[in-house]
């Protein structure tokens, strides 16, 4: 399938049931298991068990993605890193972006993507977005609204993010959708978001987030815009850092 096709699917509708018997969220050093535990307050579903084609075929080729040789460092600081790579199965065209960002301590999961997930939240310290709402919202899924003005782009995206568990790490997994809730302005580029993937995770006495993304802007400045990415997710990490530290 080509980069610039949509590929819709509909979200699905279900909720975790929140029970103080669930399974531990992930497995973390013993001072932190209480407070790590309790985080989300739910359990999530595990990679293996996923029941979107989707996700799983976006998780599982992250997993072979990643070990590409041919990614190329951009950006290394002591709390950011950014690489690129020239295109996916995706879409051949644009680039792959993959970042890390390494907060000071550890930092609870809840707290992660609450920032991500949550509209208010997000408009608090994310300052390309000019506006953001949550169509639907489940414990583990969210159905999200967002409409974006940075470095001279202009344009909106509808995304499915759904949370997960791999071993002992929590994933969040993004994907464009159609939704007839939420149609295209007129007027304004519906970018596609051809796979994001974060994942939270603790490791050497703090937690790192991983993320990789590649999107369509469909827009006619987009392979411009492409290159000025890795500038913009420095300033986007750094913004991130901040406001989680803020928090904890």
């Amino acid at each position: 399938m080509g980069c610039c096709e949509a590929r819709d699917s509909p979200p699905a509708e279900t909720i975790k049931p929140n029970s103080k018997d669930n399974a531990p969220i992930t497995r973390t050093p013993k001072q932190f298991q209480g407070k790590h535990e309790s985080s989300l307050g739910f359990n999530l579903t595990e990679t293996e068990e996923i029941i979107d084609d989707r996700v799983e075929e976006i998780v599982e080729y992250w997993a072979s993605l990643k070990k590409d040789p041919k990614w190329l460092s951009i950006i290394q600081t002591e709390h950011i890193m950014v690489k690129r790579l020239e295109g996916s199965k995706y879409c051949e065209n644009l680039p792959v972006f993959y970042s890390k960002i390494y907060f000071d301590k550890y930092v609870t999961p809840n707290i992660i993507i609450k920032q991500l997930n949550d509209a208010k939240e997000r408009k608090k310290w994310d300052k390309s977005i000019t506006d953001i709402e949550n169509i639907r919202e489940n414990l583990d899924e969210v159905i999200v609204y967002t409409y974006i003005s940075t470095f001279g782009y202009k344009g909106d995206f509808l995304e499915k993010k759904t949370i997960l568990k791999k071993d002992d790490h929590v994933v969040i997994v993004t994907y464009s959708i159609a939704d007839d809730s939420k149609p295209p302005l007129d007027g304004v580029s519906r970018g596609e978001t051809l796979m994001t993937v974060q994942i939270i995770k603790y490791k050497n006495d703090r937690t790192v987030m991983t993320m990789i993304t590649h999107q369509n802007y469909k827009d006619v400045f987009a392979s411009l815009f492409s290159y000025l990415i890795p500038m913009k997710l420095k300033e986007w990490g750094t913004a991130f850092r901040k406001r989680v530290h803020s928090l904890v």
